[in-house]
């Protein structure tokens, strides 16, 4: 489940995260293939980890336990 954050204004990292992200469009394109399922538990894993440094974790403190109604 995925959640809007309303703002990443003052949210730390925002500025290097920005960075990076427009300095790697200029890197060349790999062809290197793996299993998505070789990937999968390092997200979960660091989704997981950013969840509980989230402010909304105080409301919502297990992922997967709000019900959308």
């Amino acid at each position: 489940m995925l959640f809007w954050i309303p703002s990443n204004i003052n949210t730390p990292g925002n500025k290097k995260a920005d960075c990076a992200a427009k300095s790697a469009l200029s890197l060349p394109i790999t062809n290197i293939r793996f299993p998505a399922s070789d990937l999968a538990p390092h997200v979960s894993k660091f989704c997981l980890k950013e969840w509980q440094g989230n402010k909304l974790y105080a409301i919502y403190p297990n992922v997967g336990d709000y019900q959308c109604k």
